[in-house]
C-alpha cells in the first residue's frame, strides 16, 4: 500500500487500547463518568406508571389464564393460544417490570440477584416475547 501524506496507516493495537495506559482513570472514575441520577419526580411517575401497569397487566392475565382453564366450553384452539399468550405475557411481566423499577431507584448498581439472574431474566424475556410473537402470528 502507498503511503501518502493525508492517509494514516494504524496498527490493530494501538497505545490506547488498554485502561493501564491512562493513569488518572480507576474504577471510581469511571463511575463519576456515567450519567447522574434522573431527577425524583420523574422516578416516581415512572414507579407509579409501571406499578398501574403491573397490577393491571398481572390482574388481567390472571383472570384469562383461570377462565380458559376453569370453563369446559372454553377449551377451545383459539382461546390456548390467548392462554399461551397470557402466560408469556405474566412470564415477562414478572421477570423483567421489577428489576426494572429497581433500576431507576439505582441505575449503577450491580445485578441485585447477581449474574445467574441477569442470565436467566434475559432467557425469559427473550422467550417470552418470541413466544408472544408466534402466538399472534399464528
Amino acid at each position: 500500500m502507498s503511503s501518502s501524506p493525508d492517509v494514516t496507516e494504524l496498527s490493530p493495537y494501538d497505545e490506547y487500547t488498554t485502561i493501564s495506559t491512562f493513569p488518572n482513570l480507576t474504577p471510581s472514575n469511571i463511575t463519576l463518568l456515567a450519567p447522574e441520577h434522573a431527577p425524583l419526580h420523574v422516578i416516581i411517575s415512572m414507579t407509579v406508571l409501571y406499578g398501574v401497569i403491573f397490577f393491571i397487566s398481572a390482574l388481567g392475565n390472571t383472570i384469562i389464564c383461570i377462565t380458559i382453564v376453569h370453563k369446559r366450553y372454553m377449551h377451545t384452539a383459539t382461546n390456548y393460544y390467548l392462554l399461551n399468550l397470557a402466560i408469556s405475557d405474566l412470564l415477562l411481566l414478572i421477570t423483567g417490570l421489577p428489576y426494572e423499577m429497581y433500576s431507576f431507584w439505582r441505575p449503577h448498581s450491580q445485578h441485585i440477584f447477581g449474574e445467574a439472574f441477569c442470565v436467566l431474566r434475559s432467557l425469559c424475556a427473550e422467550t417470552s416475547t418470541n413466544a408472544s410473537i408466534l402466538t399472534i402470528l399464528r
